[in-house]
């Protein structure tokens, strides 16, 4: 009796290790959205929404207040500036979960879809 529920328990807690690193993927992979260079790389082919994410993003960068030389402090942009940042990471399936983000404040919706292992944006949905 004792070892069927050390087994349950076990089993319980993989699963919760196992979703908690799947989250840290999706949080890594919104946030690598903020570098222009990687960006392309985190859609899946047939994505939507990219066009209007790119929209968001051109403009003014954001550039915190310091009283450091420039040199001293670039290229480090505090997490809380970053233009796109995830707030929340719900799972619908083991290769589909939805990611609440702001991008410059703006509310989104990341639809996200796991593909050979990577986790990548499907769609994207500005929600104002």
């Amino acid at each position: 009796m004792k070892a069927i529920v050390w087994v349950a328990l076990a089993a319980s807690c993989v699963g919760w290790a196992d979703e908690a690193t799947e989250q840290i993927a999706v949080e890594h992979t919104i946030l690598r959205l903020n570098a222009r260079q990687s960006r392309a790389a985190q859609f899946t082919r047939d994505a939507d929404g990219v066009e209007e994410l790119d929209a968001a993003l051109r403009g003014p960068a954001v550039v915190p207040h310091t009283d450091e030389p420039m040199a001293a402090s670039w290229p480090f942009i505090p997490p809380g500036m970053l233009p796109i940042r995830c707030a929340r990471v719900r799972f619908l399936t083991r290769d589909v979960a939805l990611a609440d983000a702001t991008v410059r404040g703006r509310p989104v919706l990341f639809v996200m879809k796991k593909d050979a292992g990577a986790w990548l944006v499907a769609s994207v949905r500005f929600l104002r």
